[in-house]
């Protein structure tokens, strides 16, 4: 029974004490021990944030140009891209998804180590020991869940504080990155600045070219604000590449989209008048486009408001001095070649423009052997997005005026390198191909263009025949061209008939080269330097 009654006077005062340690130790102890959990808890958290976000935590998990490429920024792509740019997200687009899960993850390991170490396996002796100084033990286990709380709470600020600041982020991109794609794309739109490819065989459209980094040459297909980016994109090289239409087109260079050749400086930020010149074998359409590029070269160069013109790109440089040796010289031009044309493209600098000062002109010359033949018509893609077309043709061809000619004298046929195949069917040909592939040729203008004046001036034939639409169309009519003038009316929303002399020397007459391109050139909103001529059907 003593026994008993000294057990229970023991536990009696172990407890006592127990209590005498709780009030006067463990509490004051587990007060101030809480207060600096607490904030413990939070510099934990902050400092591997920090670590994070500073980039020196090798474990967080970093977006790539690859992953971008892959598709780690979501969003469709377009079927024509091979692939997503392989540039750098925008932090709040997904990196700071990653980084705030690494944040998350560095501070639960740390209490999870914490945990561990407290909970760790000691032998037997330091278990009694814990249990004996239970106080102690409760206090350390308190002030170590104020600690994994205080990291907690820590979290959700931090997180909602990135989750505002990413929403805003967002909100702030979506409203400038649309505003500049609206400002982009109604500036295409009223600039009519969507580029056609010159190249034979491709002739896509590019609303939005294709830009080549000039730091590693890699081809970026979307450089518009967007989430790698709102006023810049980083290539996986590092370097900076400007977005929208605007802004790359001064600085990169532009590539189609389609078939990934090189387009002219400029493309997608100028004007972009698309030029076919289409008509029979030997009706003039070469000579006419020689004349008409020589006779704009003299124009500008009389101009004193800062106009220029120059070659595009390396081969219609190569043509154009080609086009003027030949015409100085007054020699024949060889037959155009039975192929896919490659366009003649001339970069213009028209200082008048507000907003735009430039124009790409492109002029296409295919061989006569399409205009008459409906299956090789059909390789002429250009054809369909062109707003202004131009055909050429040779008055010798017409059945009347070559009977009269050839009876007068028929040496002027063989001076005239006649063409061989029926106007109306070349127009026809190519005008059907148009309509038959859902272009609405009402809303297009066309030039209809008399070639060889300079052989026509003076004989019988021409009497009556003056530069000026209304006797260009009596006279077509009269030598039995009525149907089809009445055919382009109906055809064309716009139609003017020019009578054109493509010798040296014919700039400034009434008969220059320059006067239905000009007309044409007009219709896009670009007026070249001198004389205008409004002249529509």
């Amino acid at each position: 029974m003593w026994a008993l009654i000294g057990w229970t006077l023991g536990v009696i005062a172990y407890l006592f004490v127990c209590f005498l340690a709780i009030v006067y130790l463990v509490f004051p102890l587990a007060l101030i021990g809480c207060a600096l959990a607490l904030a413990a808890g939070a510099a934990a958290f902050l400092m591997h944030a920090g670590q994070v976000l500073l980039g020196r935590d090798p474990a967080t998990r970093l977006v790539t140009p690859g992953d971008v490429a892959a598709g780690a920024v979501g969003g469709r792509k377009r079927h024509n891209r091979p692939r997503r740019d392989t540039a750098w997200a925008n932090y709040f687009a997904v990196q700071v998804v990653m980084d705030t899960r690494a944040v998350w993850g560095s501070a639960f390991a740390t209490n999870a180590r914490l945990w561990r170490f407290a909970m760790q396996d000691f032998d037997e002796e330091v278990w009694t020991v814990y249990g004996f100084l239970w106080p102690l033990t409760l206090a350390g286990g308190v002030v170590l869940s104020v600690f994994t709380l205080s990291t907690v709470a820590a979290g959700v600020v931090f997180t909602i504080l990135i989750a505002v600041a990413a929403a805003v982020a967002a909100t702030v991109a979506t409203l400038l990155g649309g505003a500049l794609r609206g400002v982009d794309k109604l500036f295409q739109q009223v600039f009519k600045s969507a580029t056609g490819c010159p190249h034979e065989g491709c002739y896509a459209i590019n609303p939005l070219p294709a830009y080549r980094c000039p730091g590693c040459a890699d081809t970026h297909r979307d450089l518009r604000p967007s989430r790698l980016g709102v006023l810049w994109h980083v290539c996986e090289c590092g370097t900076r590449l400007p977005t929208t239409r605007i802004r790359a087109g001064r600085r990169l260079d532009p590539l189609c989209q389609t078939c990934d050749r090189g387009l002219a400086k400029g493309a997608g930020r100028h004007t972009d008048v698309r030029i076919p010149v289409f008509g029979g074998t030997s009706s003039g359409k070469s000579r006419f486009i020689m004349a008409a590029f020589g006779s704009l070269d003299e124009t500008v160069a009389a101009a004193a408001d800062g106009t220029s013109v120059e070659p595009a790109d390396l081969p219609s440089g190569n043509a154009l001095r080609d086009y003027r040796r030949d015409l100085t010289a007054d020699l024949a031009n060889a037959a155009t070649q039975v192929e896919l044309p490659r366009a003649v493209t001339v970069r213009l600098t028209l200082p008048g423009r507000r907003f735009n000062d430039g124009c790409l002109l492109h002029v296409f010359d295919a061989a006569g052997e399409y205009s008459h033949n409906r299956e090789t018509n059909d390789d002429l893609a250009y054809l369909d997005h062109a707003r202004t077309l131009a055909f050429v043709l040779d008055p010798f061809a017409i059945p009347g005026v070559a009977a009269e000619v050839g009876a007068l004298d028929p040496s002027i046929l063989d001076r005239a390198n006649r063409s061989r195949n029926d106007p109306e069917q070349s127009y026809t040909v190519t005008v059907k191909r148009l309509q038959d592939s859902g272009v609405k040729t009402l809303g297009r203008r066309l030039a209809v263009i008399v070639s060889k004046a300079d052989l026509l001036a003076g004989l019988p034939v021409a009497e009556g025949l003056q530069p000026a639409d209304a006797e260009i169309r009596a006279w077509l009519g009269k030598h039995g061209m009525a149907e089809l003038v009445r055919m382009t009316g109906i055809d064309f929303g716009s139609v003017g008939f020019f009578l054109v002399s493509s010798r040296h020397g014919a700039h400034g007459t009434p008969t220059d080269a320059l006067i239905p391109l000009r007309w044409l050139l007009s219709h896009d909103g670009v007026d070249l330097p001198g004389a205008r001529n409004g002249r529509s059907g």
